[in-house]
């Protein structure tokens, strides 16, 4: 999964870049998100495969703070890419990062999948096998319908209620209408350039989210 939605996610970024129409741009963009969300959703299921349940706060903490701050830390770039580029590159140059880290994971990052039954055989795989999915074909981890209301079972727990909603409402008010809404109220109120608006979406941000 990490390797196919980063795959989409770069060449539609890459293809955006080239893009001369609204249109066009708009359908790269969806797909985007597609191949992008594929990382953002299963990153808490990798964690849950390779941390004990009382080490996973400390490493979600870990993987929310980067997911969170990195709509934020990319303006801090991405003004000056398109001041001196063009608002194009602000596309391109992230598609070939995403390639590039596509490579990366290609040769660096094993099948995560934990099997409990080959924990109880004392079945041992190498990196390799984990590598090339040898191990990845479990038969104690099958997909029901069951698994996908299995996380709605969670909110009869206030724990859980409570800061999902204040994460929910803070990211939606606080970064998502902001970098919507903030671009236009720079530009038309302070005159800032598009260097400036980047740095204001950006330090902020990162520094309220840390």
């Amino acid at each position: 999964m990490y390797l196919a939605g980063n795959l989409l996610a770069g060449l539609c970024n890459v293809i955006a870049g080239f893009a001369n129409s609204w249109s066009g741009l708009l359908v790269t963009r969806v797909f985007c998100g597609i191949g992008s969300g594929a990382a953002a959703s299963i990153g808490a299921a990798t964690i849950c495969d390779l941390y004990f349940m009382h080490e996973r706060g400390l490493y979600m903490g870990i993987f929310t703070l980067f997911l969170t701050n990195g709509a934020h830390l990319a303006p801090l770039v991405g003004g000056f890419i398109a001041k001196d580029l063009g608002w194009k590159q602000c596309f391109s140059i992230p598609g070939y990062i995403q390639l590039a880290t596509l490579l990366l994971n290609l040769v660096s990052l094993p099948e995560t999948l934990y099997s409990r039954k080959n924990q109880l055989e004392h079945r041992e795989h190498s990196y390799m096998d984990l590598l090339l999915f040898k191990a990845s074909r479990l038969t104690d981890r099958k997909m029901s319908l069951a698994d996908f209301v299995r996380p709605f079972y969670l909110l009869k727990y206030a724990a859980i209620v409570i800061p999902a909603f204040y994460y929910m409402t803070a990211f939606a008010y606080g970064t998502v209408l902001f970098a919507t809404t903030g671009s236009r109220i720079f530009t038309s109120l302070y005159h800032f350039n598009v260097a400036q608006t980047g740095l204001m979406l950006s330090i902020p941000l990162t520094i309220g989210i840390i």
